[in-house]
Formats: C-alpha cells, sequence, structure tokens
C-alpha cells in the first residue's frame, strides 16, 4: 500500500475537482459514510453539514456543522502522536470551564437510590446516569442546581461535564442503590458525575 502525505492527497484531490471547487469556493472533503446516507442527506436541504468526513485541509475528521466530535492528530506534551477526541469543536475557550456536556445525577428525596438506565453502547448495553452532550440541545429542559463539574479525560478530550442533581421519587425498578450501582456500571461519565455528588456530600 502507498503512502502519501496529506499535502500530496489534498493537491490530487484539488486537481481531480477543480472544477467543483472552484464552483463551490471551497475545498473537497471525503464523506467517511455509507454512500447512500450521503446521497439522502445531500438531497435535503441543510443536512450536509451533518454528514461525518475527513478534511484533507486541516487533517480532522469531524460533522460539518461542529457538533458533537472532532478527531485530531496531535503533538503530545511528551513528543509523541496521538489522536485526540475534541468534543464540541464549535464552542470556543475562555475564561472558566469549557462545558461541553452535562450529566443529571437523580436521586430519591433520601439519597439512598439512584434512577439509573441501558443505554447502548459501542460493545453493547451500558447502565448509565443520564449524561449527554451540548450538541443535543438538552440543556435548556435541566432546571437542577449544578453542583460541580469533572473533565472526562485530560489526556484526550479538552472540556469539563457539567454535573446537575435532581430529587425526584421514581419507581423501584428505575432505582438503584449508588454503591450497587458503581459495581454494576462502566460507564465513566456516570461513574465520575456520582463522584461529584459523593464528594459534595450530597449522598449519604
Amino acid at each position: 500500500m502507498p503512502v502519501i502525505s496529506l499535502k500530496e492527497a489534498q493537491k490530487a484531490l484539488e486537481e481531480k475537482f477543480k472544477k467543483e471547487i472552484e464552483e463551490s469556493g471551497s475545498g473537497v472533503t471525503i464523506c467517511l459514510e455509507p454512500e447512500d446516507v450521503m446521497a439522502a442527506k445531500l438531497a435535503e436541504k441543510g443536512k450536509s453539514q451533518e454528514l461525518w468526513c475527513f478534511d484533507p485541509a486541516t487533517g480532522y475528521v469531524g460533522r460539518g456543522d461542529q457538533r458533537f466530535y472532532q478527531g485530531r492528530l496531535t503533538k503530545h506534551p511528551g513528543g509523541w502522536n496521538v489522536f485526540a477526541i475534541h468534543e464540541e469543536p464549535s464552542i470556543p475557550k475562555g475564561e472558566g470551564d469549557r462545558i461541553v456536556g452535562h450529566t443529571v445525577v437523580t436521586t430519591n428525596a433520601a439519597g439512598t437510590q439512584l434512577k439509573v438506565r441501558n443505554a447502548k453502547g459501542l460493545d453493547g448495553d451500558v447502565l448509565e446516569l443520564q449524561p449527554s452532550s451540548v450538541s443535543k440541545d438538552e440543556h435548556g429542559q435541566i432546571k437542577d442546581p449544578v453542583v460541580g463539574v469533572f473533565y472526562a479525560n485530560c489526556q484526550r478530550i479538552e472540556g469539563a461535564i457539567a454535573v446537575y442533581h435532581r430529587v425526584e421519587e421514581f419507581p423501584e425498578e428505575q432505582g438503584m442503590t449508588p454503591r450497587e450501582f458503581k459495581r454494576a456500571s462502566q460507564d465513566g461519565r456516570s461513574l465520575s458525575a456520582l463522584a461529584v455528588l459523593e464528594g459534595r456530600g450530597l449522598l449519604p
């Protein structure tokens, strides 16, 4: 398999699609999704920016609308290269924490039961609390107090997750004690959010 540089690949694409580039006024990006998905989103107005693509000009993998995630080959402070995941690339750095996600921890009034749910992960079902990304636009529905933040992975992800505490009664089959949840769940964000509440003394 021949290996070429990113610059060589970009030049070849510019030569191949010269007319299209001149007409659009922008460079070529390579769609990573199946052709039928690409065709459907290109045919629907406003949907093309939702496609996951590789941009030869930057070397980034992400969506055109800059939502959810962006993958970048990054020079690690130790000197080696890592493929880093940047969450919510459209959110600029500023003063304070750069919030890229939210996790709501729902407990009963006594704090002895957590409201849990099963979600789909890459390796099957995941037992979790209520994590969400900024791009899912669920933040406006959260009326609960922020009790703290945590960083998902300082080595790979730049941004903080805000943690909220909600108190409500829920069916017994949706509940689990904090100790039971910690033994059963492998969801890092949920476990980190739970640790924030425990650190604030909000659980017995």
